[in-house]
């Protein structure tokens, strides 16, 4: 076993994907502070948007590039200007997650986005251990295709009714 597969099997970390948002330019969306252990974060499956953290700084996001916070700081993550953004809402539809989309009329974007919740001992290690923003670029790892394949499939599992998706959807 691998060092970090061993130290991640030394703690208990749950992972939750809850919304799968259908967005066309420009939109916005603020994601408060989360809780003490709770790391929020957004997978783009299509399109890109920016990502706003602490101070001035940006971040461009692109396909299969997926963001954490581990220590849970408030963000933003927006494409086009915000003053034109078509308020972000929930859908209508079914599937194991719950749907946002917006009325913009630009560029589509379609992002996942859920949370790893440290329990017990995990919550201070990690969190003191890893960066505030951590971001995993499909287009520069080395394994970038076995990760388009991933969000992939979690876009198709979300998207369906299919027998056993939740647990399918957690998994991955």
């Amino acid at each position: 076993m691998d060092t970090l597969s061993r130290l991640l099997s030394l703690y208990t970390i749950r992972t939750s994907l809850d919304i799968r948002c259908e967005l066309a330019a420009p939109w916005v969306l603020d994601q408060p502070a989360a809780t003490p252990g709770v790391a929020p974060f957004h997978v783009v499956v299509d399109g890109g948007a920016r990502v706003d953290v602490s101070g001035p700084d940006s971040l461009d996001l692109a396909p299969g590039d997926v963001v954490v916070f581990p220590g849970g700081s408030a963000h933003r993550l927006h494409a086009g200007a915000a003053a034109d953004a078509a308020p972000v809402r929930p859908l209508a539809g079914d599937g194991p997650l719950q749907r946002h989309g917006n009325g913009g009329d630009g560029p589509g974007t379609a992002i996942l986005c859920g949370s790893f919740v440290f329990e017990g001992a995990a919550r201070a290690a990690l969190v003191r251990a890893l960066p505030e923003v951590m971001v995993v670029r499909a287009s520069r790892a080395d394994d970038g295709p076995v990760l388009h394949g991933r969000v992939r499939l979690l876009q198709h599992e979300t998207a369906s009714l299919g027998p056993g998706a939740d647990v399918l959807v957690s998994q991955l």
